[in-house]
């Protein structure tokens, strides 16, 4: 296994193949049984599994909220085998040109919750669900009707642009899907959640 640095040639940005700077990328591989293939690319989201064991390590008892685009393990394997990496965004519009306008695009990678899973289970953290932005809102929501949406007083300007900026967070073709809800816990904390409700 390489690792892909980058380096600075001939006045632009360049891949550079370079050994392991650290057995840690091996470990992250190995603990999800991921074998990669002669060719392939593949992203260790080594900081975030420092992240949720820093977390794991301090909590005495609560949860964890982890909220963000994800991979679960089969599409991540589906996706190392496609070559992938971080994506450069630029225009709202995903390329594999990593290089092409420095400071004008941002990187982005997808959350493996399968790392964040095993790494937490390390630092004591359990599993209590996983399920879509939108589910997760909606179950949140249901009790009261959404009155926590509105604040008292609100024009009814303002209740309209809250109830389209919750539109925005569960349309299934915009946030709603694409983000995925991931909750851990430790200390016996009690369950399940609301949030939780549909799965």
């Amino acid at each position: 296994m390489k690792e892909i640095l980058v380096d600075f040639r001939d006045g632009r940005f360049v891949d550079v193949m370079a050994p392991l700077s650290t057995c840690a990328i091996s470990e992250y591989f190995a603990a999800q049984d991921i074998i990669l293939c002669e060719g392939q690319h593949a992203e260790a989201g080594l900081e975030a599994c420092d992240w949720i064991s820093e977390i794991g390590s301090r909590l005495e008892r609560g949860y964890v909220l982890t909220i963000d685009y994800v991979i679960p393990r089969p599409t991540s394997l589906t996706i190392t085998t496609c070559a992938a990496r971080c994506s450069p965004i630029k225009n709202h519009r995903a390329s594999e040109d990593f290089y092409a306008s420095p400071g004008e695009q941002d990187l982005t990678a997808h959350v493996n919750f399968t790392a964040l899973e095993s790494w937490g289970r390390r630092s004591g953290l359990e599993t209590a669900g996983c399920t879509s932005q939108t589910a997760f809102l909606l179950a949140l929501g249901q009790g009261n009707e959404f009155a926590d949406l509105y604040d008292e007083g609100q024009t009814e300007a303002d209740r309209t642009k809250a109830r389209l900026q919750l539109k925005t967070l569960i349309h299934p073709e915009g946030m709603g899907e694409r983000f995925q809800v991931f909750i851990q816990r430790k200390g016996g904390v009690p369950g399940p959640l609301t949030g939780l409700g549909g799965i």
